[in-house]
């Protein structure tokens, strides 16, 4: 790739979705989050922006990136991708590679968001419509422009490879491949290691057993529209905490209601210190 083609990846492609999965994405509608108060505890502890939880990003993103490379570099290596013999350059073969991975770092965040919105799908398509229409309006730019420079490797390059199967087979197989990974080990999080939120969601939506496996593609969007009607008791915690930060009765002698009920508002209030009333 050249470096026009680098700049419109990190800025543009692959910066939307983690800034609709940033703002917009939700654990729980929040009636659920009244509900069950426990599930605040994951957000205040900071559970998702930990040190560890930074190392397993960093660790993912290197898995995928062995991947993405042994993958193409067994496809690619004898450079023929097209029927009649004609060769490819590396920046062919580039375009091929960001194609695929803006789709598998698109489908990653569908993945790993909790909740799927409008401004999810538009963060997810408009990546993927721009990335083309970047990818169509810079190579069949003339290199003597003007305007823009344009290297010459890069010309027609667009349509090279959407005439090659070899180029559809890659981005479909790569990214099979790449984010089995990632539903492998959510199968084995809400097998394994069940969360509050993954008893939650079992509980308040009645999800079945079998469900849990593929989790992953149920998102809450599809299930909000089952409102909940009781409150149900959630698994493995003692009890449900909920009510007021402070009450008026701490114990008194006499409760404050019964004080209430014995005053008679009918009689006319009496003037000065001294005044009492016989109850």
């Amino acid at each position: 790739m050249d470096s026009w083609s680098l700049v419109m990846f990190n800025i543009f492609f692959t910066s939307w979705p983690p800034l609709a999965l940033g703002i917009w994405d939700r654990l729980l509608p929040f009636e659920v989050m009244i509900d069950y108060p426990a599930l605040y505890h994951l957000s205040q502890n900071s559970e998702g922006f930990s040190l560890k939880a930074y190392f397993i990003w960093i660790f993912t993103g290197l898995i995928h990136a062995v991947i993405i490379f042994v993958i193409a570099y067994q496809t690619f290596k004898n450079d023929v991708i097209w029927h009649n013999g004609r060769v490819a350059n590396y920046y062919v073969v580039g375009t091929i590679i960001n194609i695929a991975v803006v789709v598998i770092v698109n489908l990653k965040a569908v993945i790993e968001t909790d909740s799927i919105t409008i401004m999810s799908w538009i963060a997810l398509l408009g990546s993927i419509i721009m990335l083309f229409i970047f990818f169509f309006s810079y190579s069949l730019t003339s290199p003597a422009s003007p305007i823009i420079r344009v290297e010459p490797g890069m010309a027609n390059a667009i349509l090279h490879v959407l005439c090659s199967p070899i180029t559809f087979a890659y981005i479909i197989f790569v990214v099979l491949v790449t984010l089995s990974f990632d539903l492998i080990v959510k199968i084995f999080q809400r097998s394994m290691y069940r969360t509050v939120r993954d008893e939650v969601v079992s509980q308040e939506f009645d999800v079945k057993q079998f469900t849990d496996l593929y989790y992953p593609l149920i998102k809450v969007k599809q299930i909000v529209a089952k409102a909940s009607e009781s409150a149900l008791s959630l698994v493995n915690i003692q009890s449900k905490q909920r009510g007021y930060s402070f009450s008026q009765e701490e114990g008194p002698a006499v409760p404050q209601s019964d004080v209430v009920r014995l005053y008679d508002s009918r009689m006319p209030k009496l003037t000065g210190s001294s005044s009492s009333y016989e109850l």
